[in-house]
């Protein structure tokens, strides 16, 4: 047989093939014209989605709760007792001492003054009590001396020395009163003198005002400290706070208590939290507002200080979807092209959100489970036939 003669028969055995194969699927044979202007493309299920839409933003995790710490007087800071990364309790954990040495001074000088104006006290008191004592026995006297010159029995100048010393030990009662007085008075501004100066050692004694650890030490032993300028940053360690500042544009779809937060720390999700601060006013030179999400029970990751991906959930809801690559552009319109009987049919349709891939259809969607055509549509009009490439249907 010769090489003309094999090429013919293995053409016929091929067609005879091909027939017996469309024969036993129930296939009628295709034309060469239809085999030859079929656009092979590949298509997707229309189905119904849930489709959300949301922003991403990079924000910071905070302490909500944060103290700087300073002396309430001036002195040298002669201890300080904890370091940067310390754990520490409220109202227990002494943080430093600031010049203790003096105010001991000062408090032991007011004890001794303090002292001495109870003494002094004690003193005009025992004095009053002398002239009260005097002055009574010159009334008596004066009484007798009085009853005496009514019966002419002295004489009136006896009966006006008489009147006269009466007189002077009152003066003089007054003048021991006063002396008291006095005294009281100081011993008064003795106790509250030392009660300050017991006080101001006191304040020289710093403890931890809230819980949480030392995430900053601004001075070291033996510099100068005063009041207003810190020592030390103690930051409780919950809750946290994710903070971010979003666009102005956005100020109306964040709602606070509802609008739902995702946290990533590290490229990995550590939960989701509500808004829970916003940001009464916009800030007029950023055109910005903030944001918080409080964590009453932080993950592990979320250390204050962190930067945090913060993925904002605007809206949600279901609808019919189809692939992005399913929609086409043609003269202004939104369109795409379902499968019927191997032929593309366009459908006009409008968009509405995107996520995943898919695209959101509002309205002229097609029914759940109909072919879309997908990759290839940018080729097919109405009416064109397609090609479903095996696998991709």
């Amino acid at each position: 047989m010769t090489k003309k003669h094999l090429i013919i028969t293995s053409g016929l055995l091929l067609s005879g093939l091909i027939l017996i194969g469309n024969t036993m699927t129930g296939k009628p044979p295709a034309s060469n014209a239809e085999t030859a202007t079929a656009i092979p493309v590949e298509t997707s299920l229309a189905t119904t989605r849930s489709f959300s839409k949301t922003v991403n933003v990079q924000g910071t995790i905070e302490a909500e709760t944060t103290s700087k710490v300073a002396p309430k007087l001036p002195g040298t800071l002669e201890s300080i007792f904890v370091d940067e990364g310390d754990a520490v309790t409220a109202g227990e954990t002494v943080l430093f001492l600031t010049d203790p040495v003096k105010r001991e001074q000062a408090v032991r000088m007011q004890e001794q003054n303090l002292a001495v104006s109870r003494c002094a006290l004690r003193e005009k008191e025992a004095a009053q009590e002398r002239v009260m004592v005097e002055l009574e026995k010159t009334r008596l006297d004066y009484r007798r001396y009085e009853e005496l010159f009514k019966k002419r029995a002295i004489s009136q100048d006896q009966y006006e020395q008489q009147q006269s010393a009466t007189k002077q030990m009152e003066a003089s009662r007054k003048h021991a009163q006063s002396l008291v007085d006095l005294s009281k008075g100081q011993v008064s501004q003795s106790e509250t003198a030392l009660a300050i100066a017991r006080q101001d050692l006191a304040d020289t004694r710093i403890v931890a005002p809230i819980t949480g650890v030392v995430s900053h030490k601004y001075q070291e032993e033996g510099e100068s400290g005063s009041p207003g300028r810190p020592v030390l940053r103690v930051e409780a360690l919950a809750p946290l706070e994710a903070v971010a500042w979003l666009p102005a544009e956005m100020y109306p779809s964040v709602i606070r208590g509802e609008t739902l937060v995702t946290l990533s720390i590290s490229g990995k999700p550590v939960g989701s939290w509500p808004v829970s601060f916003k940001s009464p006013t916009i800030d007029e030179t950023l055109r910005s507002f903030k944001i918080k999400c409080i964590m009453n029970t932080p993950p592990e990751a979320a250390v204050p200080g962190a930067m945090a991906n913060m993925t904002l959930l605007i809206k949600e809801r279901s609808g019919v979807g189809v692939p992005r690559a399913s929609l086409q552009i043609r003269k202004g319109k939104s369109l795409i092209f379902v499968l019927a009987d191997n032929r593309a049919h366009p459908m006009e349709v409008r968009r509405g959100m995107e996520s995943g891939g898919f695209v959101e259809l509002l309205s002229g969607a097609p029914s759940q489970g109909t072919p879309v055509i997908t990759r290839g549509a940018s080729f097919v009009e109405e009416g064109t036939l397609v090609a479903v490439q095996e696998g991709m249907k």
